[in-house]
């Protein structure tokens, strides 16, 4: 994650004072996703673990298979996922950092209804989402990024990923995973921004049966959910949460 410190002014209009002082703002860049050359994707996105953003993308938007992936090229602005499989359905998604998108097709689950019958309990749900604040160097430096963290049902961290859009950050923290190997089956997402229809397809792709924000849902969401497996849970802070979808995942 690349941080840049700037010169600013503060002004405090209660005091009425002007002070002179540095600030830390976070950079982005442009990242053009591609199948064997062909664009599916142009993202806004923080200049770190572009490889694990393009995997996550592709493997969680149902583009690819992770054991279709025959290799991934990054360059400076583009980053080109190889495949010696037939690519039918190419979705080509703009997606900025204000996580504003636009769709020329729409993105499917492919991979079917998730059964997992893993069991977490809601104490752990808390602190994992908890850990989205306490374990991130950059929202406390700046506030100015979403975090995803992926968890064992114990509590164990296996990734936490920062981003300056929600959708990257869980698109790396899932990347990161199928590329390290773990079976997500046996895990749970924790996201600090709000949970998307997109994100939900995902999960479901990747076969992750819960995810859980300290933020809310939105309603397209919840509705794709409960078809699709996924069990959904917002509003976690302060030692309580709201499950959406799918409660029988979650211990008291």
């Amino acid at each position: 994650m690349e941080i840049i410190e700037l010169p600013v002014n503060r002004i405090d209009i209660k005091k009425g004072e002007k002070t002179e002082m540095k600030e830390w703002v976070v950079s982005e860049k442009k990242y053009q996703i591609l199948v064997n050359k062909t664009e599916v994707a142009l993202v806004s996105a923080s200049p770190s673990m572009v490889k694990e953003l393009a995997v996550g993308y592709v493997v969680g938007g149902g583009v690819l298979h992770l054991e279709d992936i025959t290799g991934v090229e990054v360059g400076e602005t583009t980053v080109n996922v190889e495949t010696e499989k037939p690519v039918d359905v190419i979705v080509r998604h703009i997606r900025s950092s204000d996580c504003s998108s636009h769709w020329v097709s729409e993105m499917v689950a492919k991979e079917g209804i998730i059964e997992s019958t893993l069991n977490v309990p809601a104490t752990v749900i808390v602190k994992a989402v908890s850990r989205l604040q306490s374990d991130t160097e950059t929202w406390r430096k700046t506030h100015a990024v979403h975090s995803a963290g992926l968890f064992t049902k114990d509590g164990n961290i296996c990734g936490l990923v920062e981003d300056v859009s929600r959708h990257n950050a869980f698109d790396k923290v899932v990347g990161r995973a199928l590329l390290d190997g773990y079976d997500l089956s046996c895990t749970f997402v924790a996201v600090s921004g709000r949970i998307t229809q997109d994100m939900v397809v995902k999960a479901g792709n990747v076969g992750i049966p819960i995810i859980a924000s300290r933020s809310t849902v939105i309603e397209p969401a919840v509705t794709v959910a409960s078809a699709l497996g996924v069990t959904v849970i917002g509003y976690v802070r302060g030692g309580h949460l709201v499950v959406f979808a799918h409660p029988e995942r979650v211990d008291l």
